[in-house]
């Protein structure tokens, strides 16, 4: 079983699209639930300025988790593409949240 952390900007994005729509805020608690069983699987590696991180949708809301595994990071040597925070101090079966987003939104840098 892995643990979940969220960065501020995933508890800020997460906050604004969900502030009145509680069934997308559902869909996205159920959707970290899940993966906190096996992260990496439905879930897709970025690549380019975002190596090292992974996403994974939300149903047919349209909205994406971007978030990294540190087992994966750390085995493939991403920490500094990630600037994880507390990196050292996590444990290997941390998931970390970085943003939540809407695919016609494009990617944030992280």
């Amino acid at each position: 079983m892995h643990k979940a952390y969220f960065t501020q900007d995933f508890r800020k994005h997460l906050e604004k699209l969900t502030r009145r729509d509680s069934v997308l805020k559902e869909r996205i608690a159920s959707k970290i639930d899940d993966m906190m069983n096996d992260p990496i699987r439905n879930s897709e590696e970025l690549v380019g300025a975002f190596k090292g991180k992974r996403r994974a949708y939300v149903g047919k809301a349209g909205h994406r988790l971007i978030f990294g595994v540190c087992k994966e990071c750390r085995e493939k040597n991403y920490q500094d593409f990630n600037s994880c925070f507390e990196c050292a101090s996590k444990d290997i079966s941390a998931v970390i949240f970085f943003d939540v987003i809407h695919r016609s939104e494009g990617y944030r840098n992280h």
